[in-house]
């Protein structure tokens, strides 16, 4: 049974929601509204916390890249300059023939030496050498070596020439026999030779 008590809390009920009730919405559109910005200030700042981080990963990729590649390259390098040691090495033993060969240089001086040395060792009497003058030489663009001419005069045994020639086959010098004259003396035995040839060297 509703009695007028009733009537009277009810209203009062009433009264009191519709009072507050704009409120209510106000506080929900504030607190709605706090939310939003929270969101987009949130997302503002990991946008813009973020990009920078990214551009950084990118350029560090980059750099790792890059640095793989010279890494790469060095490595090679190293690798190019080991084994070219171990050629060296290899060849350390033969440079100073292969130097005393074909050297950096003329070194007349020293071929003459060498063939004086050649004719005593064979026991050869030599009554002339001559080396043709330097700058009549005509270079050969194409390569990368050059030559001067010589000429000697000797005598000896048959037995010491034929070594002699022979010898001179095996010179340590890089040489080219261009014209050999073999003429029998007077004397018992003996050959005189005339040869022609050219020496050569690195330009």
């Amino acid at each position: 049974m509703i009695t007028k008590r009733t009537y009277i809390v009810r209203d009062f009920l009433k009264n009191s929601y519709i009072r507050i009730a704009p409120r209510l919405k106000e506080e929900e559109l504030r607190k709605a509204t706090m939310l939003s910005f929270t969101f987009i200030a949130v997302a503002l700042f990991g946008f813009f916390a973020v990009s920078p981080t990214l551009s950084t990963i990118t350029q560090l990729r980059k750099q790792l890249s890059d640095s793989k590649a010279v890494y790469v390259s060095i490595k090679q390098k190293n690798a190019n300059l080991s084994t070219l040691q171990q050629k060296y090495n290899a060849l350390g033993t033969d440079l100073p023939f292969i130097f005393s060969a074909l050297p950096q240089d003329p070194a007349i001086a020293v071929f003459v030496g060498q063939l004086q040395t050649l004719f005593t060792n064979n026991r050869i009497s030599v009554s002339l050498i001559q080396v043709e003058e330097l700058q009549l030489l005509k270079k050969d663009i194409t390569h990368t070596y050059a030559s001067f001419a010589f000429t000697f005069t000797a005598k000896g045994t048959n037995e010491d020439v034929a070594r002699l020639l022979a010898n001179l086959v095996e010179f340590e010098r890089i040489v080219t026999i261009e014209n050999v004259s073999i003429a029998s003396l007077a004397s018992q035995n003996e050959k005189q030779i005339t040869l022609s040839g050219k020496a050569y060297f690195k330009k």
